[in-house]
């Protein structure tokens, strides 16, 4: 038996799939290769663009910076509280006294609705700054539980079976509609520009080839210094928008999940962890626990369970080298185990996966 780190692909199997187009889900989500692209075309759509300063959480996955960074947005970090995943109110209006902060990031962890979300949330309401809630963990927490956020990013890949899909979900319509003598006199000065460049072909002699290098070689030079990322938007296929349409298939994973962690919770607290608490919101991704042990994880794995620390190693360069500024991301990163959790685990599995627990603990052998 082997928990996986990615969704059940039975989803595929449930007979009561129905069958929707995908014009259903186009006027909710933008979907992307990626949660990180969802969250630049975003931020593009919203106009704030490179040189806008980011505040997100220091206790991230660096996927996240590094999109920001190499996109030109300047990261602000905030630290979480001592006794739980998000930052204190009083935190975070210190730091948006001291800083010019254009747009605010908050992660739903695990699948965990944000604790005292309600405070939180009106300190950005107050300035007229944009609230953006990362549901990468968490795509199947659909309860809305505070009317403030408008904006939502996802990166479906963790709760769906799906290689890699990103989207963001946006409540505020944003674009400006173009009149038609724009749209003429763009025409008029592209094709203008066209008949000459084509005349400057054919009396200097330079070939459609020289040109082509000319601009291969821009492009290089523009894009060497940072990673390219295409912000081009994705049409999915049938099967993930009947996942992402069907109420009765979401209602079931998330009752599933939910019914699972609690279950683990029980045994797991009776052999001494530390677990985080199920609220009636959360629909976890994972069974979380904290242990500073740094073999548990791969003693979990040696026994077939996909266990695994986030963002581990994975959390910011700019956080893992500066533990005097960032302790309690750098504690968090290094303490929490997370046991995968999907919607067809069975009682046999649990009752393993409890079981190895236990050995670690020295209960059961």
């Amino acid at each position: 038996m082997f928990v996986r780190n990615v969704a059940s692909r039975s989803a595929f199997k449930i007979r009561y799939l129905k069958t929707y187009s995908s014009a259903d889900l186009g006027s909710k989500y933008r979907f992307f290769s990626t949660g990180s692209t969802a969250l630049i075309k975003l931020l593009q759509n919203l106009r704030i663009g490179n040189g806008s300063s980011i505040l997100i959480p220091s206790f991230i996955c660096d996927s996240v910076t590094s999109a920001l960074g190499c996109c030109g947005y300047n990261v602000v970090f905030i630290e979480p509280d001592r006794n739980q995943l998000w930052p204190e109110v009083s935190s975070l209006r210190q730091v948006v006294e001291r800083n010019k902060i254009d747009a605010v990031l908050f992660v739903e962890y695990f699948g965990f609705e944000i604790r005292g979300s309600s405070e939180i949330f009106k300190i950005f309401e107050a300035k007229g700054i944009p609230i953006i809630i990362d549901r990468c963990h968490s795509s199947l927490l659909v309860t809305d539980y505070d009317s403030r956020v408008k904006h939502k990013i996802f990166s479906f890949s963790k709760s769906l079976p799906v290689p890699r899909l990103g989207a963001y979900e946006t409540s505020t319509r944003v674009g400006i509609e173009k009149s038609n003598l724009v749209s003429f006199i763009t025409l008029f000065l592209v094709k203008n520009s066209l008949v000459w460049i084509l005349l400057q072909i054919k009396y200097t002699g330079i070939s459609i080839f020289t040109i082509r290098d000319w601009l291969m070689a821009l492009r290089s030079r523009a894009f060497d210094s940072r990673p390219n990322i295409n912000l081009k938007s994705l049409k999915i296929g049938a099967p993930v928008i009947n996942m992402l349409s069907d109420q009765f298939f979401l209602r079931r994973c998330r009752r599933r999940r939910r019914a699972c962690y609690q279950r683990l919770t029980r045994h797991a607290e009776l052999l001494g962890f530390e677990t985080l608490k199920l609220y009636s919101n959360d629909v976890p991704q994972a069974f979380v626990i904290k242990d500073e042990d740094s073999a548990i994880v791969e003693r979990l794995r040696a026994r077939g369970i996909g266990a695994y620390r986030w963002p581990g190693p994975n959390i910011p360069e700019a956080v893992r080298n500066d533990t005097e500024s960032y302790p309690e991301a750098n504690i968090l990163a290094s303490s929490l185990v997370c046991i995968p959790l999907h919607e067809d685990l069975k009682l046999l599995d649990l009752d393993w996966i409890i079981k190895i627990l236990g050995s670690i603990k020295g209960r059961y052998r």
